[in-house]
């Protein structure tokens, strides 16, 4: 009978019954292979049991089988499945599942649906923890007489009285009625006069409150407040504003300062006054004027029309008194001066 030793033993090592000592594998227990070793060993064969063993001792399948048969079937009529059965009395919970429960009813409750909410009696209400409670027609029941509160599409026909509210100026919710927005968007409410008119109102983006829609249209209008007009508003506009009319002589007309495209325009009412003239459209503005002399000219009384001197104009004359009797006047003598601008140099007007 050949052994496979095992490869790289070491001092001590046990195989079956032989032991390395060093040097070789020695025999240390008797080589009897008619026995199964308590470690280590193969069966060649099957192992045999008497049929009636006692309850210490290994015994065989038969034996088994015949006494799991011997043990009659229980009656479970009576009993609920676990899984896929039906009462056809009423359950009793007489004790409270405290392990599983967030609230503290003083009495039993039962576990619905597949958010995992208990309905139980907490001692004064029914109470669902978490979650509400309603029929297929949508009421929501409560109070102490069971009238309905309608969740959808119901009329309340009495008062609705709230908790006493906080003030106006309180830092946080009044406690009261809330009427909250979808997101950030708008909060808002609805006012209806069937038949005649209906609008909501509430509180906008910019935190401003507003009114409109509905028979208004697509359209809101804001409400302005002692908020809004409760300071100077100088500052706020970056600049100083020109007011339009309120003078002495000023007239109720409305004003229009505009740009054609081009050039300014100024409008009063529906009447266009035309372009406003601008240094920037090449319009010279006058800074200063003058009259300088132009030369004399003396006029001869044969009533004849002359101009002695082109684009001068008669500031003075001179003529003699007459002398008795000879009533010789003498020629009249006309002073004549240019009439002259400046812009960005001097220049004589001409006739028009």
């Amino acid at each position: 009978m050949a052994y496979d030793f095992p490869d790289s033993p070491t001092v001590g090592q046990v195989f079956q019954a032989w032991t390395w000592n060093g040097e070789a594998w020695v025999l240390t227990l008797p080589l009897n292979v008619e026995y199964v070793l308590k470690s280590g060993d193969v069966m060649g064969g099957h192992l045999g049991l008497p049929t009636g063993p006692s309850d210490s001792q290994a015994v065989r399948k038969d034996y088994v089988d015949a006494a799991i048969a011997a043990i009659p079937t229980p009656d479970l009529s009576s009993k609920v499945s676990k899984s896929g059965d039906t009462m056809t009395g009423a359950l009793t919970v007489t004790n409270d599942i405290t392990a599983q429960r967030s609230w503290a009813p003083t009495t039993g409750y039962v576990f619905v649906g597949n958010g995992g909410k208990y309905f139980g009696f907490d001692g004064t209400s029914y109470v669902m923890a978490g979650a509400l409670a309603w029929a297929s027609n949508g009421r929501l029941w409560g109070g102490s007489d069971g009238t309905p509160l309608w969740l959808s599409g119901g009329v309340m026909t009495g008062q609705i009285t709230t908790p006493g509210s906080q003030a106006i100026g309180y830092g946080g919710g009044a406690g009261t009625l809330e009427v909250r927005a979808s997101g950030t968007g708008d909060a808002c409410m609805s006012f209806h006069r069937p038949g005649a008119f209906a609008c909501n109102f509430g509180l906008g983006t910019d935190n401003n409150f507003y009114f409109g829609g509905w028979s208004f249209g697509a359209t809101a209008y804001r409400f302005w407040t002692t908020r809004d007009f409760n300071y100077t508003p100088q500052p706020s506009l970056g600049f100083t504003p020109v007011q339009q009319n309120g003078g002495a002589y000023h007239q109720g007309n409305k004003i229009y300062i505009g740009l054609d495209g081009a050039n300014l325009r100024a409008q009063v009412d529906a009447t266009d006054l035309g372009k406003i003239a601008t240094e920037g459209r090449g319009v010279g503005f006058l800074s200063n004027g003058r009259l300088p002399h132009a030369g004399d000219a003396g006029i001869s009384n044969d009533g004849t029309l002359r101009e002695y001197i082109s684009h001068a104009v008669i500031t003075g004359s001179a003529h003699k008194v007459p002398v008795e009797p000879l009533y010789d006047t003498g020629p009249t003598v006309w002073r004549l001066r240019y009439v002259q601008g400046y812009t960005t140099g001097w220049f004589t007007f001409a006739y028009a």
